[in-house]
């Protein structure tokens, strides 16, 4: 079963900063304010994992994290 701590790991071993400490800290964020969805959701005929804030952090930002299920990688998307 995949929990957030799970996900979270799998996205940082891609190479990516969003979720390590000093990025979090930047914005304000923890790993704490983030819960994963339970639904997947398909965007572009791929399937993502959902992690959303429970709280909006620095600025206000308060989008969802969309992260492939297959490699990882986290979606940008055009605000």
């Amino acid at each position: 079963m995949l929990t957030k701590s799970n996900l979270i790991e799998a996205v940082n071993r891609t190479g990516s900063f969003y979720f390590s400490k000093d990025t979090m800290q930047f914005f304000g964020d923890t790993r704490s304010n983030y819960y994963l969805s339970k639904v997947i959701f398909n965007i572009d005929n791929m399937d993502y994992y959902k992690l959303s804030r429970k709280k909006p952090v620095n600025g206000g930002l308060k989008d969802p994290v969309y992260i492939n299920t297959k490699t990882f990688k986290i979606l940008k998307r055009d605000s």
